[in-house]
């Protein structure tokens, strides 16, 4: 479980999602900007990402998430739609 929740109540939606994940996760991002990572490996690294968020901008919430497995790979990709506010 993800500690001092508080910290990420902004984001607490995409939160919801994030602390289910696995330790050794591998999260790369389809869309990013520059000086943005386009991997994070690790869910405390990804959770550290996201520190701060909250003062920039707020998720109302996360919906429409498809869940993508591969047994041959042993992956599985989640999709998730945002709505976020400022």
């Amino acid at each position: 479980m993800i500690e001092n929740l508080d910290d990420f109540r902004a984001l607490d939606p995409f939160f919801r999602v994030i602390d289910l994940l696995a330790d050794d996760l591998v999260f790369d991002f389809v869309i990013t900007v520059p000086d943005y990572p386009r991997r994070v490996v690790g869910r405390d690294n990804l959770i550290e990402l996201y520190r701060g968020y909250g003062s920039v901008l707020s998720l109302d919430r996360c919906y429409d998430l498809r869940v993508h497995h591969s047994p041959s790979t042993s992956t599985v990709v989640l999709e998730l739609q945002a709505v976020a506010g400022c």
